[in-house]
C-alpha cells in the first residue's frame, strides 16, 4: 500500500521529498491504513455500548447503518479522526464522505482518499501544496504538513523529528524508483545532469538521510561540517579536488583552480538574486569564524550546521545537515562550477570521482610527533585535517580538538599526534 500512496503523490506533482514528508505524517496519523478509526473514538463508542473494529465501522458507514451525521459526529458534539489523514472536522470529513458516495466506493477507498487529500491541499492549503511540490527537504516538508495541514495539539520539534524520520524511511525506500517526479529531484536522473546538479543532489541526499550529521571529527564521512559537505559534493560529482589545497572554509577560494569561478559580483547577496543551483556560498573572517553552503534553488540552501559541535556521535542529532531558507548571513563569496555536464555512470547516479591528488605519507617516519606547544608546517597540516584555525601553532584549541578526534577514532586520547593519530587523520582525507 505504501508504494501505491507514494506513486499517487508523485504523479500528483509532489517532489520525492514532498511526498516523503507527507507520508511521514500519514504514517504517524494512521499507519497508512485507509480504514483506520481514531482509537479514542472506538474506545468512547464502546463505553456507550457500540463495539466496532476499523473494518466493521467502515462497513456500517458504507451500507448506511452509520449515517453521515454519525460519521461526522460519532457521539453528540464530538469529533474524531478517520482515514489516512485522520480527517476530523465535519467540513473535511463531509467532503471525503460525499466524494466516496458520488463514486459509489467505500469510505476507505485508498484512491479516493488520496484524491481528496490532493483536492484539499490544492484548494484549502495552497501554501502546503506549494511546499510539497517544490521542496528538496524531507524535514521541511514534514514540518509544514504537521504545522499547517494536520495541526495536532503537539507540534514540537520532537514531533517534527519523528514524522521526518518516518518520511526519510519512505524516501530512502522509494525515491530511487520514482519515474514521474519533476526533473532534477529524482534519484534516477538524466545523464545530461550538470556537475553542479549532481553535486547538489548528493548534498540534499545527505541532508535527508539522518545517518549523516554534523561533526568536525568525522568530517569526511559519515558526518560532515559545512565546508567538507560542499567540497565532497563536488568530488562525488566527479571533480578531482585536491584536499591538500582545498579542505576548509579558509581556503575555499582555491576551488578556482578546479573549474570554479568567483561570480560574487553578478549576485545580489542581500536577496540571493542571480544565484544558481549548486553555487557555493561562503564567508571566512578569521580563525573558525566562517561558514559554507550550497545554493539549492527556490530561495533555499543546503548546509551543515554545528548543533553538536565537538560531538563524536555520528548521525544527525536534530537538523544538523538541512535545507533551509536563504538569508543574507555574512556571505562574502559565491563560487560557481563552470565545467558543464558530468559523465554518467549509466544509472543516472552521480559519477564516482577520480581520486584527489592527496600526498601519501609514511606516517611513522615522515610526519613528526607534535603536541601542545609545537609550531610549524606539521601543526598547520594537522589543524587543517581536524578543522580548526590553521595558524601553525598547536595551542589549547588544537589540543582539545585532537583529544576529541582521538576519542572518536578509538585512539589513546592524550592530545599528542603520533604515528597512529597521523594515520587516522591522513586516512580521513584520502
Amino acid at each position: 500500500m505504501s508504494k501505491e500512496i507514494w506513486d499517487h503523490l508523485i504523479k500528483s506533482g509532489m517532489t520525492p521529498a514532498g511526498a516523503a514528508g507527507m507520508m511521514g505524517n500519514l504514517h504517524a496519523e494512521s499507519g497508512l491504513i485507509a480504514n483506520r478509526v481514531e482509537i479514542l473514538c472506538l474506545k468512547r463508542l464502546k463505553e456507550h455500548g457500540k463495539i466496532y473494529t476499523d473494518a466493521t465501522y467502515t462497513a456500517f458507514v458504507d451500507d448506511g447503518t452509520i449515517s453521515k451525521e454519525e460519521f461526522l459526529h460519532p457521539l453528540p458534539g464530538k469529533q474524531y479522526g478517520y482515514g489516512l489523514a485522520q480527517w476530523t472536522s465535519p467540513g473535511r470529513k463531509s467532503g471525503l464522505y460525499d466524494l466516496c458516495k458520488s463514486r459509489k466506493v467505500s469510505i476507505a477507498d485508498l484512491k479516493t482518499q488520496l484524491d481528496w487529500l490532493i483536492t484539499e491541499l490544492k484548494s484549502s492549503y495552497q501554501s502546503v501544496w506549494k511546499a510539497l511540490t517544490s521542496s528538496d527537504s524531507v524535514y521541511n516538508a514534514a514540518e509544514i504538513v504537521l504545522k499547517k495541514f494536520e495541526c495536532p495539539a503537539d507540534t514540537s520539534a520532537a514531533v517534527v523529528k519523528t514524522r521526518a524520520e518516518y518520511g526519510y524511511s519512505y524516501y530512502n525506500k522509494y525515491a530511487g524508483t520514482t519515474t514521474a517526479a519533476p526533473a532534477a529531484t529524482t534519484q534516477k536522473e538524466s545523464k545530461n545532469m550538470t556537475v553542479a546538479e549532481k553535486a547538489l543532489q548528493w548534498a540534499i541526499g545527505i541532508a535527508n538521510d539522518q545517518s549523516h550529521g554534523y561533526s568536525q571529527q568525522n568530517r569526511w564521512g559519515p558526518d560532515y561540517d559545512c565546508s567538507s559537505l560542499a567540497i565532497e559534493s563536488y568530488r562525488k560529482a566527479g571533480v578531482p579536488i585536491d584536499l591538500n589545497q582545498v579542505c576548509y572554509t579558509g581556503n575555499m577560494q582555491q576551488l578556482t583552480k578546479f573549474g570554479f569561478k568567483d561570480v560574487t559580483s553578478s549576485v545580489n547577496l542581500n536577496t540571493g538574486a542571480g544565484l544558481q543551483k549548486g553555487d557555493i556560498l561562503y564567508y571566512h573572517i578569521s580563525g573558525t569564524n566562517g561558514h559554507t553552503a550550497l545554493y539549492a534553488g527556490n530561495g533555499q540552501i543546503v548546509h551543515a550546521r554545528g548543533q553538536s559541535y565537538g560531538s563524536s556521535k555520528t548521525g544527525d542529532q536534530g537538523t544538523e545537515i538541512a535545507v533551509t531558507a536563504y538569508s543574507r548571513s555574512k556571505w562574502q563569496h559565491v563560487l560557481r562550477y563552470g565545467g558543464g555536464a558530468a559523465a554518467s555512470s549509466g544509472s543516472g547516479a552521480a559519477a564516482t570521482p577520480a581520486a584527489p591528488a592527496v600526498k601519501r605519507y609514511a606516517v611513522s617516519t615522515q610526519m613528526p610527533i607534535i603536541k601542545k606547544g609545537s609550531i610549524g608546517r606539521a601543526a598547520k597540516v594537522w589543524q587543517t585535517i581536524i578543522g580548526v584555525d590553521a595558524d601553525g601553532e598547536f595551542g589549547p584549541n588544537t589540543h582539545n580538538a585532537t583529544i576529541q578526534f582521538q576519542k572518536a577514532n578509538g585512539l589513546t586520547a592524550d592530545g599528542e599526534v603520533g604515528p597512529q593519530t597521523w594515520a587516522a587523520g591522513l586516512g580521513s582525507i584520502t
